[in-house]
């Protein structure tokens, strides 16, 4: 956590429910924040502030039975490109129209691989978070 930028351990002002946070200084070191430097390397290559919040294209969401499976989804209005955002792995349920080339990015390394469709259903790698890019 580096929101409440702590000097040392401690739990954040109102907010019990997190445990206690270590030192800003380590968090902006951590796996995650450097996944968020690889993110934004990805997100700089696609016309971002063409994106909306898109949560149509979900079929269903995983995060109304388990909160940390919350998928997002952005889409151009032109819906030639669509983001989906999954936090750790698992399977979506997608909306989608047409048959759009799908590739899953992966915020840790920055590579891609091809994402299979079966049906209105795609399948993350592993149970890591992935940004799944669908384009037309």
């Amino acid at each position: 956590w580096i929101w409440p930028w702590p000097v040392q351990p401690q739990v954040p002002d109102n907010h019990d429910f997190c445990g206690t946070v270590g030192p800003w200084r380590d968090a902006v070191r951590s796996p995650g924040a450097e996944s968020m430097t690889v993110l934004r390397g990805i997100v700089d290559r696609l016309p971002w502030w063409r994106l909306r919040p898109a949560q149509e294209l979900l079929a269903t969401q995983p995060g109304d039975e388990d909160l940390m499976r919350s998928v997002m989804a952005a889409a151009t209005p032109d819906q030639q490109l669509a983001l989906v955002y999954m936090p750790v792995g698992g399977t979506a349920r997608l909306r989608l129209a047409g048959q759009p080339r799908a590739e899953w990015l992966d915020p840790r390394t920055g590579k891609s691989q091809p994402a299979v469709m079966v049906g209105d259903q795609v399948t993350a790698p592993d149970d890591e978070d992935w940004l799944l890019k669908l384009s037309h």
